[in-house]
């Protein structure tokens, strides 16, 4: 095999690789993502949570 078509034979696999390692990073960022919307959806959740619970010291109190 020609050493220039060596390199390019080098350079495709060293690029399939990376093109694999990104769509891996990729997808785990998806993956990070959608937890912190979780993550944020459940603070939501207990804010109004305290919110309920201040109206309801209002009402008693």
């Amino acid at each position: 095999m020609p050493a220039a078509g060596r390199w390019a034979w080098e350079i495709r696999i060293k690029q399939g690789r990376v093109s694999s390692c990104e769509s891996r990073v990729a997808s785990c960022e998806l993956r990070v993502s959608s937890c912190e919307l979780r993550v944020a959806s459940c603070e939501l959740r207990g804010a109004r949570g305290e919110g309920q619970v201040a109206r309801g010291r209002l009402r008693g109190g």
